[in-house]
């Protein structure tokens, strides 16, 4: 199912013969809560219910900005308390039908079954602000959305959602809506 929501083991680089793509084991990585641990299977079945029922649905990509010199300067402990303060965070400032999972590094997506567009935007909105105000290190996070069309499978829909993060990594401490 490629790289979603599985966490990645940190030591272990991505290389030419294994691409940056989550290896399919469930093994707590301080970062992803245990319920979480499953997002692949669980945005699959999103996907699929919201798609049946015309339900809205929105991913989102947060990208914790400039990690690497966090790491380097701070050590990766430093490192590692600061990614697990973003989910804290974003948890903090989910609704309960939200799950968050990582997607490897640090980077994490999040399923925002049941809202629209503006409502995730709003969500992310406030999750950018609250860490950006939290963070000791001064990190900040970039944030993509997407909204889920009829034609989406997983892949697909974090793929785009990727896109817009990019989008946003552009400025830094942004949110990037989704495309119309």
């Amino acid at each position: 199912m490629g790289r979603l929501g599985v966490p990645l083991d940190p030591r272990e680089p991505p290389t030419a013969a294994r691409p940056r793509q989550a290896r399919r084991h469930r093994r707590p990585d301080g970062c992803t809560p245990p319920r979480e641990l499953c997002f692949a299977e669980n945005l699959e079945l999103a996907i699929k219910q919201a798609i049946a029922t015309a339900t809205p649905l929105c991913i989102a990509v947060l990208d914790l900005d400039n990690l690497k010199p966090i790491n380097d300067t701070h050590g990766h402990a430093t490192g590692d308390e600061t990614l697990q303060l973003l989910v804290k965070i974003a948890r903090a400032h989910l609704r309960t039908v939200d799950l968050i999972g990582r997607l490897g590094g640090d980077e994490f997506a999040v399923l925002l079954s049941g809202a629209m567009g503006t409502a995730a935007v709003a969500i992310a909105e406030t999750i950018r602000l609250a860490f950006a105000g939290a963070s000791p290190m001064g990190a900040t996070v970039s944030i993509g959305i997407t909204e889920l069309r009829p034609d989406d499978d997983a892949e697909r829909i974090i793929r785009r959602a990727d896109e817009r993060m990019y989008a946003a990594k552009v400025t830094r401490n942004a949110v990037a809506p989704p495309q119309r």
